[in-house]
């Protein structure tokens, strides 16, 4: 017997974090060029941010790979683990000047099995993202609220604010120094048979 809706709605919280840590916060245009001087500390916080929300891409997805789809660990106040198994595709190409991305994210194991999430992310930067839950016992979407920066996420002691909605603009960043980074980054290389 399958468990009541009820307890996949309780972990709402948590889920949101997960899926919105890349769309929740705007605040850097899709098309961020490449500084061509060296750039200020505000400059690499727009880059970084630009970088981690998957803005390059028109199109991105975070499924099925070699190593497994991704995997989020979390681990409650009574220190039992528990992991979700997400699978989450990113569509950044939207030119009607009112979308910015939408993500959408499937649990494909754990306790949230089957629901999926879509999260709009919108051009004014003022304008709330619309979040809209599919919640498989009831065949239903549902749509919540955006929560706000001070509430707790999933139990710990991080705010919303402390991991996704903060843009750049929200804090003061210092260029501490430079470094010359004098080795290659290495990269995951995948066999051409793994590909195919």
């Amino acid at each position: 017997m399958r468990k009541p809706a009820k307890n996949r709605l309780a972990l709402l919280p948590l889920l949101f974090l997960i899926v919105v840590g890349p769309v929740a916060a705007n605040g850097v245009p899709r098309d961020l060029p490449y500084p061509v001087t060296t750039p200020d500390a505000d400059e690499i916080a727009r880059q970084v941010y630009f970088v981690n929300h998957f803005y390059p891409f028109a199109a991105f997805s975070l499924e099925q790979h070699p190593r497994g789809m991704a995997v989020i660990v979390n681990k409650d106040p009574k220190g039992s683990f528990n992991t979700l198994v997400v699978e989450r595709h990113i569509n950044n190409s939207y030119d009607d000047g009112v979308v910015k991305s939408k993500e959408l994210a499937i649990f494909r194991e754990g306790k949230l099995k089957a629901t999926g999430m879509l999260i709009i992310d919108y051009e004014d930067d003022t304008r709330s993202h619309d979040h809209f839950v599919w919640l498989p016992e009831l065949r239903k979407v549902r749509r919540f609220a955006q929560p706000a920066y001070r509430d707790a996420w999933g139990g710990t002691v991080f705010t919303y604010g402390d991991l996704t909605l903060r843009k750049p603009s929200h804090e003061t960043h210092e260029l501490l120094g430079t470094e010359t980074f004098g080795r290659c980054l290495e990269a995951l290389t995948v066999p051409q048979e793994a590909i195919s």
